[in-house]
């Protein structure tokens, strides 16, 4: 059985990166002690539960708007937008270990920032990256496909042959750990059968029946759509399908009518 990842659609790139104090661009897992260090990137931007839950949704679910991580004590290097704005004072608690504090700042296309919330983060986790995580581990939760073929053996002409992808219908629904966060993930299939002469179907079970003898290569093809939802927020679409495929061969015989006396 050959299991294949293909776009489901044109996705949306999303960038995160860090600027150093020489405003060059490093990558997201290199982090500096800096105060002006920040993290900036465009697209859905998944914050912590600390944070209200209508402005994580919006922040979540924009991929055409930009955001950034700052430092608490904002820099005035940082530009005119920022200058004055959401400064030290009242931010009296610590973070985790692994994580750090830092200030959120939210900017929908063709408006000024706004600062969102003082959050504790370790790397920044964006909608784009976390349905790319769900793609590598998604075909490990999916059952595999093991096409049957009723009656097994001695299939003729004119009667239908009963064909099972070993797969039973509706969405599979399972929850797994990425980047730390608890993602749901529900995945929904569909079938295309190919009979080998000319004809196809689709769903789990097939039925079809032949016209002519021979040896016919059956071959069955099992689509995989998700969506996730990560700490509350979402659905998001994984933006890849998991295609499965497998293939029989079916060696039917030349029905003949006999009459049978009374």
């Amino acid at each position: 059985m050959r299991r294949l990842l293909v776009p489901a659609a044109t996705a949306i790139l999303l960038v995160a990166g860090v600027l150093g104090t020489a405003g060059s661009v490093r990558a997201a897992d290199v982090h500096g002690d800096d105060a002006r260090d920040v993290y900036v990137g465009t697209g859905g931007l998944i914050l912590p539960e600390s944070v209200d839950t209508d402005v994580r949704r919006r922040v979540a679910g924009c991929p055409g708007c930009s955001w950034r991580l700052t430092s608490v004590c904002v820099d005035p290097g940082l530009g005119a937008s920022f200058d004055g704005r959401g400064g030290c004072s009242g931010v009296v608690h610590g973070c985790p270990q692994d994580r750090q504090l830092l200030r959120a700042w939210f900017r929908p296309p063709s408006q000024p920032w706004r600062p969102v919330d003082v959050v504790c983060l370790g790397e920044p986790v964006t909608v784009d990256r976390l349905g790319r995580e769900v793609v590598t581990e998604l075909e490990e939760g999916l059952p595999p496909l093991r096409p049957t073929v009723l009656p097994a053996r001695s299939a003729v002409t004119q009667l239908p042959v009963v064909f099972a992808s070993g797969q039973r219908a509706g969405p599979r629904t399972w929850t797994m750990t990425l980047s730390g966060r608890t993602v749901q993930v529900t995945a929904l299939p569909d079938w295309t059968w190919t009979f080998g002469d000319g004809s196809t179907s689709t769903g789990p079970r097939a039925l079809h029946v032949y016209g002519r003898a021979g040896s016919h290569p059956v071959s069955i093809v099992a689509r995989w759509s998700a969506t996730y939802v990560v700490d509350g927020l979402g659905p998001f679409d994984v933006p890849e399908l998991v295609v499965q495929s497998d293939r029989v061969d079916v060696a039917v015989g030349e029905g003949r009518a006999v009459l049978v006396p009374r």
